[in-house]
């Protein structure tokens, strides 16, 4: 561990103690924050501090442990657990399996290969809205351990949104990009008059993964397809469930030293299975169909 870093990093660096005592700092109390996955940390971590968060105060924290990739965190003997939620993180688990499965069935010949992977709600035609990390599909190709040598057909991860959401917020666009904040809080007001949420509103999750790997001579190839679709109750919102539900399964692996030091990303072999079957066993479930093509 570098002499280099201030005490009190250096203690936070060192091995998690085994059995109870373990503490867990959780960032952040908006409305994606449920039960569920505060719950699981209550009862496997030996104390949870539960904090707000603030663009800032996160900037800080990341700069003064100055850890900028897996080889510093590995040299600190500390376990960066990354893409761990819904998107990015159960995505990347179903798009695992779907390819685990596939090459079971038809081998690693180089074949095509076919793959999409959409997150967010049902849109009836394309918008231009579109999350960060699902602006360039190739890498993924490797993440996901497509074989060398396939060629990549469709190979796509987007955003889902509704028909007509570009449209209806453009109001809110042309108010925000004047800048002025008297203009922003006036209209906010008016949107929280004219459209107040109630108890009785539920939110929607939609996760839709497909991975087609064909043979390399035109034989049968294999498809395998999960749809994930939750709503959210009256206990608990979706998003709620869905992100740190699976996030903090990961903080119990970490916990339980299951992961090696260094910066890890989503799960994948026996480590994703184990993550899938706990997520199902929660109430997050995937519907999986698989044919020959």
């Amino acid at each position: 561990m570098p002499d280099a870093l201030p005490a009190a990093l250096r203690d936070a660096a060192r091995p998690l103690p085994a059995g109870p005592g373990r503490t867990v700092h959780w960032i952040g109390t908006g409305l994606s924050v449920g039960r569920s996955g505060l719950g699981l940390l209550c009862e496997q971590a030996g104390r949870v501090f539960v904090r707000g968060r603030t663009r800032s105060k996160a900037v800080a924290l990341l700069d003064r442990l100055g850890l900028t990739g897996r080889a510093e965190a590995g040299r600190c003997g500390l376990v960066g657990q990354t893409e761990a939620g819904l998107d990015p993180g159960i995505d990347h688990l179903l798009a695992h399996e779907l390819v685990y499965v596939a090459r079971k069935a038809v081998g690693d010949s180089a074949g095509p290969v076919d793959l999409t992977s959409y997150c967010g709600g049902l849109p009836a035609a394309p918008n231009a809205f579109a999350y960060p990390n699902r602006d360039n599909s190739v890498p993924f190709s490797a993440q996901y351990r497509i074989p060398d040598g396939r060629r990549l057909r469709p190979f796509i991860r987007g955003t889902l949104r509704s028909s007509g959401r570009k449209a209806a917020w453009q109001p809110v666009f042309r108010t925000v990009e004047t800048g002025d904040p008297d203009r922003s809080r006036a209209l906010a007001q008016d949107l929280a008059q004219r459209y107040p949420a109630t108890g009785e509103d539920r939110d929607r999750v939609v996760l839709a993964v497909s991975v087609t790997l064909g043979t390399e001579r035109g034989g049968p190839g294999r498809r395998g397809e999960c749809l994930l679709a939750l709503t959210g109750t009256a206990r608990e919102s979706a998003m709620a469930l869905c992100v740190p539900l699976p996030l903090a399964l990961g903080v119990t692996r970490v916990l339980d030293g299951a992961l090696p030091a260094g910066l890890q990303r989503a799960a994948q072999g026996p480590e994703a299975a184990r993550r899938l079957s706990f997520l199902r066993e929660h109430g997050v479930a995937a519907r999986l169909r698989e044919l020959s093509v």
